[in-house]
C-alpha cells in the first residue's frame, strides 16, 4: 500500500457541477403536449384538453373559477371561432350552473363542438358534454346521471349526509304506503325524522334545473334544426330521473339507448387519447407522492403525544390503520361524523384538523390534496369533513385557482389564512 502523500487539490481548477436531475413532471408535460399536437393534426382541428379531477370528492371540479379560466385560455389560444373544436373532458362533476355556462362559452369558439371522453364525465360533466354536437368515447368511458347531490348536516345523527332529491320522493312514497297500509305509527315516526321540511320542496324542484339546462343544450346543439322535442325531453328525463344511483355507469351502449349522439373512438384516435389520459394519471401520482412527503414531514414535527404510528388489524385483511401513542388511547376507526365513543378516544377528524392547522401556520396556505395526503384519512367524506371544520375553526378561506395552462388546464383548491 502506497504511503506517498496525496497532492492537494488545486483551488484554481473548477469542479464540474453535478448534472441537474430531470424533472419527471416536466417530461410528462412535454409528452402530453406532443400527443395533443399529434391528435390535433390527425383530426384536422384544435384539441382543448380539460382534465378537472381524477375522482369523486372535493377536488377541483366544475365551478365558477373554471368559467374564468376556460375563458382566459380560449381568448389566448383562439382569436376567431374554429370550424371545429374537440374538447378532451375528464371530470367527476361539480356545479351544474357553471357546467352550462362553460358549454355555451365553448360553443362561441367552434361552429362544431365535440367532446372526447377518455374515462369519465360524470354528473355536471355529463351536462357539459351534452353541449357538444357529438360525443366521442373510449370503450371504458362513462357518463353519469345528472340528479343534483345535496350535502346537509343531520343534527339528529351529528353527521353530514349526501342525498339526491330523488331520495326525497322515494321517502315520501314510503311514508304514503305505510299510511295506506295502516302503519300510522311507523309513518308518523318517519315524518318526525325528516330534516329541513320547509326546504324539501326546493330540493325536489332542483331536479327541474338539470332537465331545463339539458333540454336547452340538446335543442341548440346535438339536435339543432331537428324536430326532436320528444326525444330531447326523454333524454333529459332519463339522465335526471331514471337511474337508481348517482354513480351509475352510463357507457356507450346505454348512452346510445337513451338517444345521445355518441361514437366509440377507434384506431389512432383511441391510442392517442388514452396515452394522454394515462400520462395525466402518471403526473397526478407524482404530485400526490410529493404532497404525501410534505405532510409526512409536518407529521414528524408534531408534538410526541400526537405522533402517529401504523398499526395493522389482522381482521381487516392486512389493511394498515393508524393508532395514537400515549397519552392518547383509541380503539378501531370510528364512523365519520360520530362523536368519540369514550372519553379516552380521539376523533381522527379533529386530529387531522390539528395537523392541517399546523401546516397552515407553517405555510400560510395548503391545498385540499395536502389534506388527502394525511395518512389516516381513508375517504373523500373524511377529507370533506376536515376541510369544513378547518374553515370554521380557523380564520381561513378556500380558493380555487389555475396552476397551469399548458399542455392543459390544471388548478387546485387552496385553503389559506385570511389576511388580517
Amino acid at each position: 500500500m502506497s504511503t506517498e502523500p496525496q497532492a492537494a487539490a488545486d483551488p484554481n481548477v473548477s469542479k464540474t457541477p453535478a448534472p441537474t436531475p430531470p424533472d419527471p413532471k416536466a417530461e410528462i408535460d412535454r409528452l402530453i403536449e406532443q400527443k395533443v399536437s399529434e391528435l390535433s393534426q390527425k383530426r384536422g382541428n384544435p384539441v382543448f384538453p380539460l382534465f378537472l379531477a381524477s375522482g369523486y370528492g372535493v377536488g377541483p371540479g366544475i365551478g365558477s373559477d373554471l368559467v374564468d379560466d376556460v375563458f382566459d385560455d380560449l381568448r389566448q389560444k383562439y382569436s376567431t371561432p374554429n370550424p371545429r373544436l374537440d374538447v378532451i373532458l375528464h371530470s367527476s362533476g361539480g356545479d351544474i350552473h357553471s357546467a352550462y355556462n362553460v358549454g355555451l362559452l365553448l360553443r362561441r369558439y367552434a361552429t362544431e363542438l365535440n367532446f372526447i371522453i377518455p374515462r369519465w364525465a360524470k354528473s355536471a360533466a355529463t351536462l357539459l358534454a351534452c353541449a357538444g354536437n357529438k360525443i366521442f368515447i373510449t370503450p371504458v368511458g362513462e357518463l353519469g346521471p345528472i340528479d343534483p347531490q345535496i350535502t346537509q348536516f343531520s343534527p339528529l345523527e351529528s353527521r353530514y349526509e349526501q342525498f339526491s332529491p330523488l331520495h326525497i320522493e322515494a321517502t315520501l312514497e314510503l311514508i304514503r304506503s305505510e299510511f295506506k297500509g295502516g302503519e300510522e305509527r311507523l309513518a308518523k315516526g318517519l315524518l318526525e325524522r325528516l330534516q329541513f321540511p320547509l326546504t324539501l320542496g326546493g330540493f325536489k324542484k332542483s331536479l327541474n334545473i338539470g332537465k331545463e339546462y339539458l333540454q336547452r343544450l340538446l335543442a341548440t346543439g346535438m339536435f339543432k334544426g331537428q324536430n326532436a322535442t320528444e326525444k330531447i325531453n326523454n333524454i333529459a328525463k332519463s339522465l335526471v330521473e331514471d337511474y337508481v344511483d348517482h354513480g351509475f355507469c352510463i357507457e356507450i351502449g346505454e348512452a346510445k339507448k337513451i338517444g345521445l349522439e355518441i361514437e366509440e373512438l377507434q384506431g389512432d384516435d383511441l391510442r392517442l387519447v388514452w396515452d394522454i389520459f394515462r400520462l395525466n394519471k402518471k403526473k397526478e401520482k407524482l404530485e400526490k407522492e410529493q404532497k404525501e412527503k410534505e405532510m409526512q414531514e409536518i407529521l414528524r414535527r408534531l408534538p410526541s403525544g400526537l405522533r402517529l404510528t401504523p398499526r395493522a388489524h389482522p381482521e381487516e385483511n392486512g389493511r394498515t390503520n393508524c393508532s395514537i401513542r400515549d397519552p392518547f388511547m383509541r380503539g378501531d376507526d370510528m364512523d365519520v361524523g360520530t362523536k368519540p365513543s369514550t372519553v379516552g378516544d380521539v376523533d381522527k377528524i379533529e386530529l387531522a384538523v390539528s395537523l392541517a392547522k399546523e401546516a397552515l401556520k407553517e405555510r400560510g396556505e395548503i391545498t385540499v390534496d395536502h389534506i388527502r395526503a394525511i395518512p389516516f384519512l381513508t375517504s373523500e367524506r373524511e377529507v370533506r369533513l376536515v376541510v369544513d371544520r378547518l374553515l370554521r375553526q380557523c380564520n381561513a378561506e378556500i380558493d380555487q385557482r389555475k396552476t397551469a395552462s399548458d399542455p392543459f388546464l390544471r388548478w387546485e383548491q387552496f385553503i389559506r389564512l385570511k389576511k388580517a
